[in-house]
């Protein structure tokens, strides 16, 4: 189960916009349950309907729609889908989930739900703090916009080797890992490391260090600069590099990127259950009867956690 951290916190106020990769924003632990629960009843029961309204400073949303689709498919796929932003709140964003509702993994489920609530929470942060022009989201439509133009097997793998090669599709899949490793309750490196290496995090970052690719790209990276320019002034010469090696290069290292990430999980994930373990609940007779229990951390263990996922970034 998704283990509940309310007690710190792992967000920075002061950080603009917010980065993903500094872990499991405290609202979305306090949701993502409720929200795993609503999704497996509709799988359920088909008919019935999600729209859910959230009333945060960082996540207020108002009508987001879930819709899950029944597809013979080995993996769950999700896409999340962006509507109006009401200057306050983000209005009618959508995830639309695909699995075969016969035959799926409830936690690979989980983690597909909150990766994509990863997503709609930087994005409304993103624009509520003034920072929607931001460049990789920007390529992230635009590669939307024109992968179903390419039917060529090898350039939609080269557009979707960017796709994953962008800072927050990382980070997104970097802490829904540490979801994954922090339900093992473990405290095991080599038990971590071994299930790390299982998931599909790493999957992907050997996906971008394997890759490999030798067609002319010229005719898809003139098409996607000319798309970006639409809404950016900047002169985006890359995107008419045509030179596959430096494109495979490119993704060997954001592979290495993405596996030191991953590998710092593991520490962070060892402090964690250690201070979960050692945790215990205190009466707190000043507060409401509804707020006298309360849990107590350790200092140090709930300090080190801090730096685990402020360390994560880098």
């Amino acid at each position: 189960m998704i283990k509940n951290f309310k007690k710190y916190s792992t967000e920075n106020p002061m950080m603009i916009p917010i980065n993903e990769g500094r872990g499991i924003p405290n609202i979305l632990k306090e949701i993502i349950n409720d929200v795993y629960d609503k999704v497996l009843y509709q799988i359920e029961n088909p008919s019935s309907l999600i729209s859910l309204d959230y009333n945060y400073d960082k996540f207020n949303i108002k009508n987001l729609y879930i819709s899950t689709n029944n597809e013979k498919r080995k993996e769950i796929y999700a896409v999340s889908k962006f509507s109006i932003f009401g200057g306050e709140y983000l209005k009618s964003p959508s995830i639309y989930i695909y699995l075969d509702v016969n035959n799926f993994n409830k936690l690979d489920l989980k983690r597909v739900i909150l990766h994509e609530l990863l997503h709609i929470y930087e994005i409304f942060n993103r624009i509520k703090n003034k920072t929607k022009k931001d460049i990789q989201w920007g390529l992230n439509n635009s590669l939307l916009k024109l992968r179903d133009k390419y039917t060529n097997s090898d350039i939609s793998d080269f557009i979707y080797m960017i796709y994953l090669s962008l800072d927050h599709e990382i980070n997104a899949r970097v802490a829904e890992t540490y979801i994954i490793l922090m339900d093992q309750n473990t405290d095991n490196r080599a038990n971590l490391l071994k299930e790390l290496k299982n998931t599909s995090a790493w999957k992907y970052k050997e996906y971008l260090s394997d890759y490999n690719i030798d067609v002319d790209i010229s005719e898809f990276l003139n098409d996607l600069s000319n798309e970006m320019l639409k809404k950016y002034d900047n002169n985006f010469k890359i995107f008419k590099k045509n030179d596959t090696k430096y494109w495979i290069k490119l993704f060997k290292k954001k592979s290495k990127q993405f596996e030191s990430k991953l590998l710092k999980i593991i520490y962070e994930v060892i402090n964690d259950v250690n201070m979960l373990n050692s945790s215990y609940v205190d009466i707190d007779d000043s507060k409401n009867l509804s707020e006298k229990f309360i849990t107590v951390y350790d200092n140090k263990l709930e300090e080190f956690s801090k730096l685990y996922k402020k360390n994560r970034e880098y």
